[in-house]
């Protein structure tokens, strides 16, 4: 595995841990609140990170492993959804010295053909996961919530 693709799963890794230092710090009340125009409540935003992950790690890459677990509405079982599919990303990712980082990929999903290289999956599942904690933030602020930890990089 070269330099770049390591920097790539390391980022992955920082941003899940700070998706879940953000989750530590909400009330367990707020998990169940929707913002305006939000389908989701923020679990279900916050598992949704984690599903996604094991959607793509199953369907995509095709790693052997189980589709997304069940929303559960708890703080505890969010948690281990967010680092159980950290696990499961860089355990693939990393096994035989990133191989899977550079391998090409072609699923067929509903009758559509597609084409991916694994590094870039792990980018897109990095930008998902900031874009949805974002929305998440957005809407704490709005609710006047103020313990949102610093997230820097």
């Amino acid at each position: 595995m070269d330099a770049g693709d390591k920097e790539i799963l390391n980022d992955f890794k920082r941003t899940r841990q700070k998706t879940i230092d953000l989750l530590a710090g909400i009330p367990p009340s707020m998990l169940g609140e929707k913002a305006d125009g939000e389908d989701l409540t923020m679990g279900e935003l916050f598992h949704h990170i984690a599903a996604t992950v094991d959607g793509w790690m199953a369907r995509c890459m095709q790693d052997g492993g189980d589709l997304p677990p069940r929303y559960k509405a708890s703080k505890p079982a969010i948690v281990r959804a967010l680092q159980s599919s950290q696990r499961r990303l860089l355990k693939y990712f990393n096994a035989k010295k990133g191989t899977a980082m550079k391998a090409v990929y072609r699923p067929k999903r509903k009758g559509k053909k597609y084409r991916f290289v694994g590094r870039d999956r792990v980018l897109y599942l990095t930008q998902h996961e900031a874009h949805h904690r974002g929305k998440i933030v957005l809407a704490l602020r709005q609710w006047g919530f103020t313990e949102i930890p610093y997230l820097p990089y």
